[in-house]
């Protein structure tokens, strides 16, 4: 018994010898290290790439929907634009057109109003529909909101020399005696109205 103990162990050295060489050759160890490494982590590269096809599936539908804004937007100042245009073509005015914030004052037709005269620096009578301004050339077309179409026919003072004050005309109301006429145009203030001025 001792015999075969010893035997065994003589011989093992050399069938370990053995089985390491044999290992080296087949290069077995190797092709399985290799494997191990080529799939470490497969479950966190799938998850990796699901993460980054839906980060780049979010990117696409961010840029579809900034492109639908943007257009979305575009239409909407085109429909503004055609409904101004439309707005100032009812108004009674065509062409370039400049829209404008004016201070406007209101005078009558009056002799003592107008240096002795009822007709405007053109000649024109006093009448409503009438607007003075320093500013713009006689004959201009301007819309006042709340107010309706006026044409620059006459001139003023000095406080019209600005491009938005215009001095509106008013006229007389059937049988009020002057005093009542002043006193109901003096009561009218000044107040700031949006206009469109046409330009060509």
């Amino acid at each position: 018994m001792k015999r075969r103990i010893v035997s065994v162990l003589c011989c093992l050295p050399l069938l370990l010898g053995i089985t390491d060489k044999v290992l080296d050759k087949s290069n077995l160890h190797n092709r399985f290290k290799l494997n191990i490494q080529d799939n470490q982590y497969p479950l966190e590269d799938n998850k990796f790439k699901k993460i980054k096809e839906e980060s780049e599936q979010l990117k696409k539908q961010q840029m579809l929907k900034e492109i639908g804004e943007g257009l979305k937007q575009q239409n909407e100042e085109k429909l503004r634009e055609q409904k101004k245009q439309e707005e100032i073509s009812s108004r009674g005015l065509s062409g370039e057109v400049e829209e404008i914030d004016f201070i406007i004052s209101f005078y009558t037709n009056t002799k003592d109003e107008n240096g002795g005269y009822t007709v405007t620096c053109t000649g024109q009578p006093l009448q409503y529909g009438i607007v003075a301004s320093n500013v713009y050339p006689l004959g201009t077309k301007i819309y006042l909101e709340g107010y309706g179409l006026f044409t620059v026919a006459d001139r003023g003072g000095s406080h019209f020399d600005n491009y938005n004050r215009l001095d509106v005309l008013i006229p007389k109301e059937g049988d009020e005696s002057v005093s009542q006429y002043r006193r109901r145009v003096n009561n009218m203030g000044k107040p700031h109205v949006k206009g469109y001025v046409q330009i060509k």
